[in-house]
């Protein structure tokens, strides 16, 4: 059996997007900690917001992971990046995580999208 085609990023129009769900569980944080090698203990003990939280960067590795599997990235380049986390993201919070397409142009000959993501846990705090 073979896997439906799922478009190219490059035909989704302005406006266009989705919505994914992950929790944050503490085997997810683990095993991304141990693949960047980053055993602080913030990450599964304790830290200065009062209980574990995740690294900011992994929500990151998510937004990815979620657009990969509904959007063919082949010949995409991530030319700039632009990150904020204005809080913490807790081990084992329900994180919502929005992708929209906000704009599209051309420069040079080459196709540019804009995308921004957002993601906020059960209570809508944004991560």
């Amino acid at each position: 059996m073979t896997s439906p085609l799922i478009p190219s990023l490059a035909e989704a129009t302005v406006g266009s997007g989705f919505a994914a769900q992950y929790h944050l569980t503490p085997e997810l944080v683990r095993e991304y900690c141990s693949g960047i090698d980053d055993e602080n203990a913030w990450y599964s003990e304790s830290s200065p917001f009062g209980r574990p939280i995740a690294p900011p960067t992994l929500l990151f590795v998510m937004h990815t992971k979620f657009v990969s599997e509904r959007y063919s990235l082949a010949g995409r380049v991530d030319t700039r990046h632009e990150a904020a986390f204005p809080n913490p993201a807790f081990i084992g919070s329900t994180v919502t995580m929005t992708m929209t397409v906000v704009e599209k142009f051309e420069r040079d000959g080459r196709e540019f999208i804009v995308a921004e993501y957002r993601s906020v846990d059960e209570q809508g705090r944004l991560l």
